[in-house]
């Protein structure tokens, strides 16, 4: 069970105003920078996540701060006549900027120089306005609300969850995440099907977004697999924000797509799966997102000829990057031997160069070199229960029939992008060659409301779009 006390050592989200999410490591001696201040986070170590913190008077110190209780009665709130208005309005209000405020910058400095924390302030503001008490009660908050903001810095401490870290990251770095918003993540996992003690198949480049939260839903239970293509493992940064005990992180592992068919290729008496039991030519190079040229209306031959020409084109880009690494090892070497040395010496340490470039090509493209544990070859023999495709910058058609023969029968599949057309396309050849069911594809809706007496409505300031996602579950193909 996670607890609930800040620890040294923790990562957390600081909810900076309300506004300004950032991530910190709790140490005794670290700082963050909160407006134009340095404040130290020791005070913050053993409090409660979720607690509200501001800005001591010596501008470096953080401490708890009160929640302040207020009443929603008749002093409180603007009255309503029978004909539905207001009693007070803010038409007849004149902006004429600082005239209206009686306290200067000077003596905003001079309180500062007393001692005069930023909640008093704020009041003194208040109090010197000269049109605060004639706005009304919506307004006032706004006011409140503005220099609250500009003098009394506040800090809340979250708990790095799912939701959290992808709203953090959302606001902070979205496309490192693939602009991936929260509810599309939670989609993402409800429709997955992901829960305790599943065999989870995650290919993703949003940093490790997804595959934190498949862990953070699993609770230390089950396996978990993030997958990839190509030669280099995606990062998996985000990870790191969470506060995972020792059985979440045991149940994560990373392994090559090729690596995985060819274990579950493998009989199971056959002894352990390893990567380097791969040819070179396995290498896998799927085809970018804007490489559509696969027709559609004739899925049924139309896409067997695309992958095809997907494999022959892996095997040549393979050919061509053993040939070029080996080509760009030996050029050294034949500017040496150009200079003046033996020109049959300088032809053998060519050859023997070249047969040793060649041979750390075979062994960097076979996979990872590593025997895969003995959780995930049963997992590839017995196949994954749920997947999670979160690749955007991938063919999605192609990506799915690469992973579709790592699935159990009946397992449940859901792939993301940010764009309709490929899923579209993708959906239209799983119905028509019948390899899953009950496809659907679907947007996720997201906007915040304000519910304020006579005053709901939408927020003006929204994402336009959280993504797409196709779902369906896999059938087991005609023995």
């Amino acid at each position: 069970m996670e607890s609930c006390i800040i620890r040294e050592g923790d990562n957390a989200v600081l909810d900076i105003n309300g506004s300004h999410k950032t991530f910190v490591t709790v140490r005794r001696g670290s700082t963050v920078k909160m407006g134009k201040a340095m404040c130290c986070l020791d005070s913050l170590i053993g409090q409660y996540y979720g607690i509200q913190f501001e800005l001591a008077a010596d501008g470096q110190t953080l401490v708890f701060k009160r929640a302040k209780l207020e009443r929603d009665d008749v002093a409180t709130v603007d009255k309503w006549d029978a004909n539905g208005t207001m009693n007070k309005n803010n038409s007849e209000l004149l902006d004429r900027g600082d005239a209206n405020q009686n306290l200067k910058a000077k003596d905003i400095e001079a309180m500062r120089e007393a001692g005069m924390g930023g909640e008093a302030i704020v009041e003194a503001l208040l109090a010197n306005s000269e049109t605060y008490e004639s706005k009304t009660h919506f307004a006032q908050a706004k006011y409140r609300k503005r220099k609250a903001d500009k003098y009394m810095a506040q800090a809340t401490l979250i708990r790095p969850t799912a939701r959290s870290v992808a709203e953090a990251y959302f606001v902070k770095s979205p496309q490192k995440i693939q602009c991936m918003r929260a509810d599309s993540l939670a989609l993402l996992l409800s429709l997955a099907n992901i829960g305790a003690h599943a065999r989870v198949l995650v290919v993703e480049t949003c940093g490790g977004l997804v595959t934190g939260a498949v862990a953070e839903r699993m609770g230390g239970t089950g396996l978990i697999v993030s997958g990839y293509t190509g030669l280099k493992a995606p990062s998996l940064d985000v990870v790191r924000q969470f506060n995972f005990p020792a059985s979440s992180k045991a149940s994560m592992v990373t392994a090559t797509i090729t690596a995985l068919l060819h274990c579950r290729s493998q009989p199971a008496t056959e002894g352990a799966c390893s990567g380097a039991d791969q040819p070179a030519a396995a290498v896998e190079t799927l085809p970018a997102q804007p490489a559509q040229d696969t027709a559609m209306a004739d899925a049924g031959t139309g896409e067997q000829a695309g992958d095809a020409r997907t494999e022959r084109l892996a095997e040549s880009q393979c050919t061509d990057a053993a040939t070029t690494v080996a080509d760009t090892s030996t050029i050294g070497v034949v500017e040496e031997a150009e200079k003046g040395q033996n020109s049959t010496t300088g032809a053998e340490e060519v050859a023997r160069i070249g047969a040793q470039s060649s041979a750390q090509q075979s062994a960097s493209t076979s996979g990872s070199g590593r025997e895969l544990p003995e959780a995930v070859q049963q997992a590839c023999r017995q196949g994954f229960d749920c997947c999670i495709l979160a690749s955007p910058l991938v063919q999605p058609l192609a990506l799915l029939r690469k992973v579709l023969p790592l699935l159990a029968p009946s397992a449940a599949f859901a792939v993301f992008s940010n764009y309709l057309q490929p899923l579209a396309e993708c959906m239209l050849a799983l119905q028509v060659s019948k390899e899953a069911l009950a496809v659907q594809l679907q947007e996720s809706w997201w906007r915040e409301h304000q519910v304020l007496p006579g005053r709901t409505h939408p927020e003006m300031v929204i994402s336009a779009t959280g993504g797409y996602i196709l779902t369906g579950y896999k059938v087991a193909p005609p023995s």
